[in-house]
């Protein structure tokens, strides 16, 4: 299990630059939405729109629901998104200097695992090797 919760991890490592951009995505969504939630009223039907004087969307309560049920979605992939990166990153920070530089340009930024052990001196097996028993130690301490 120990091999499969390292292997989860670079998996989630590859996929961190996709977390933070779906997250700023995510963020400019719910903004507009929250916009347009405030600015959007259910009709009532003592009271004129158009008698409103504001600049007010009105519309109907289902859109106001659907507006709202939309943020509601958005805010989970948001926190969904915010606990993936949370826990990279607390991994990461764990983690020896050379050996975060060589996980985030292998799996974050997706550099041949050659190149990087040709640099850092070592073989790619080897390199590979270390860097499992790093993430391994470290995953035993967090969990």
């Amino acid at each position: 299990m120990n091999e499969e919760a390292v292997e989860a991890f670079k998996r989630e490592l590859k996929n961190y630059n996709y977390y933070k951009l779906n997250l700023e995505g995510t963020l400019k969504l719910i903004e507009m939405n929250e916009y347009l939630l405030a600015n959007v009223h259910g009709l009532n039907p003592e009271k004129n729109p158009d008698s409103s004087g504001g600049s007010s969307i009105w519309v109907e309560t289902e859109t106001y629901k659907r507006i709202s049920e939309e943020l509601d979605k958005l805010e989970k992939r948001r926190d969904l998104r915010l606990a993936q990166i949370e826990h990279i990153e607390s991994i990461m920070s764990l983690m020896d200097d050379e050996t975060r530089r060589i996980c985030e340009r292998i799996y974050r930024d997706n550099e041949s695992q050659h190149k990087v052990a040709k640099e850092y001196k070592k073989s790619r097996q080897l390199m590979i090797y270390e860097i499992d028993k790093k993430i391994s130690k470290i995953m035993q301490i967090l969990y």
